[in-house]
Formats: structure tokens, sequence, C-alpha cells
């Protein structure tokens, strides 16, 4: 889930501001 998605990225320390991209693209 996108949820998920984002807990990951927060977890690997990724600024969500700077990597939107990333979850638009469900990665």
């Amino acid at each position: 889930t996108q949820a998920e998605v984002k807990d990951r990225l927060r977890a690997e320390g990724i600024d969500l501001g700077n990597n939107r991209f990333l979850i638009l693209q469900g990665e």
C-alpha cells in the first residue's frame, strides 16, 4: 500500500518531499 511505501521510504531516511515521484510511481 502507499502507507507501506511511505513507511519504507522513511525507514531508509529518504526525504518524501524530494522523492514524491517514487510514491507516485508506486515504488
